[in-house]
């Protein structure tokens, strides 16, 4: 329950979640359940439509990005530092295809790197440098 309701938060916003759950409280008063499963019903289809919206737009920036033209290397790390997004150009550098760099760090896929090495882009994104040329 604990994760539905941060899941709403995250996407009603802190205040509109805040009123909408005290008139949810307020009217389970009244021993009458319909409003609120109306109401349920009604942010769980808004929660999926929220869901929907955010999958085009993710699919939108991959393709976005898969047809950046070369020279442009370009990748978007998560906050972990693991890949989620990258242009064709880029995974020709490491040798390989889109679909195996997606979830991995870039160390895991450059070749010849001493035991431990970083490679250059995860050093820029732990000391929060943005590489750009």
């Amino acid at each position: 329950m604990s994760e539905d309701l941060n899941q709403l938060m995250s996407v009603l916003g802190n205040e509109e979640f805040i009123r909408r759950l005290r008139g949810l409280i307020e009217s389970s008063g009244r021993n009458d359940c319909r409003e609120e499963r109306s109401e349920i019903e009604r942010l769980k289809a808004e929660l999926a439509e929220k869901e929907r919206e955010l999958e085009r737009v993710k699919k939108f920036t991959r393709e976005l990005i898969r047809q950046i033209p070369r020279p442009a290397f370009v990748l978007f790390m998560n906050r972990d530092g693991v890949i989620e997004y990258i242009n064709e150009y880029a995974a020709e550098i490491y040798g390989t295809d889109i679909s195996q760099m997606i979830g991995k760090k870039p160390s895991e896929l450059a070749r010849n790197l001493a035991a431990g090495g970083k490679t250059f882009v995860e050093l820029a994104f732990e000391n929060r440098m943005r590489i750009e040329g």
